[in-house]
């Protein structure tokens, strides 16, 4: 079921199994849907051709299988241990905790820094990132769907979701860029920015030390300053408009977006 859902948490786990002890601190809290947890091991840790056989021989199929595994027996019995929990630990912190909403603004804002964001915006930038699908044609939205995991959280190749759709990949990937670049247009970017990673050079990153655009919203004094937008604060370098001085950036008055902002987005961002 597609709707039914999951919040993460260590003690969702045996003290002494696997999800137990590496499970990342950054996913606490956080809901993913259930179909996250029924895909197969094999697919997220990438086992040689031995590992596979001998997590097949333990019973281990889905991610839940080898969450629930006994920790010491998975260090006993897999040879190059550590190297799948490396994989399995990576799988949670960068894909897992970034969320697909999250993997949709990584590719939209390219060379972004692959982060999380903070659990208590991820409810906000569900519904900023369903308001910028909304102004797009359903099969630009079901091919974003499939392939960056909006509709089960599970990521799909273009190949994979041009089968799905019944297309050829070309094609798919002639829609999605379509479909990205009515996403970077100004009338989404400006919320959208908000929500998606600072690269280091940033100007938000590098005076404010902040990782969203969100955060900043809600640290600067409320003083406008004319044409400063918060996607120029958020992922302009600092040496291509040095002759700002930083007073001006803490200026920025979160009211006067250049474009036009949802009320029910500009109330999340306030809160």
């Amino acid at each position: 079921m597609v709707n039914e859902r999951r919040e993460l948490h260590k003690t969702n786990y045996p003290p002494q199994s696997l999800g137990y002890q590496i499970f990342p601190p950054v996913l606490e809290g956080r809901i993913r849907p259930i179909q996250v947890f029924e895909q197969p091991a094999s697919l997220l840790i990438r086992p040689t051709a031995r590992q596979k056989r001998e997590l097949s021989g333990l019973g281990i199929n889905t991610l839940s299988d080898l969450m629930g595994l006994p920790f010491t027996e998975f260090r006993q019995q897999v040879n190059q241990w550590g190297l799948l929990t490396y994989n399995l630990s990576k799988y949670f912190r960068e894909d897992l905790a970034i969320g697909p909403e999250g993997h949709l603004l990584r590719a939209i804002f390219v060379d972004t820094p692959q982060i999380p964001i903070p659990l208590e915006l991820e409810g906000a930038r569900e519904i900023a990132v369903a308001a910028a699908l909304a102004t797009l044609r359903e099969n630009e939205r079901e091919i974003l769907g499939l392939h960056f995991g909006l509709t089960s959280s599970i990521r799909l190749t273009i190949e994979q979701t041009a089968g799905e759709i019944g297309i050829g990949r070309v094609q798919a990937r002639n829609i999605e860029t379509l479909a990205f670049r009515k996403l970077r247009h100004p009338s989404n970017s400006a919320v959208l920015s908000l929500f998606a990673p600072l690269p280091p050079n940033s100007l938000g990153k590098t005076f404010l030390g902040s990782d969203f655009g969100v955060e900043i919203n809600k640290q600067i004094h409320p003083r406008s300053l004319e044409n400063l937008r918060v996607r120029d604060l958020n992922f302009a370098q600092w040496g291509d408009i040095s002759y700002l001085p930083l007073s001006l950036l803490i200026r920025w008055d979160k009211e006067r977006f250049s474009e036009p902002v949802s009320q029910e987005i500009k109330q999340l961002l306030a809160s």
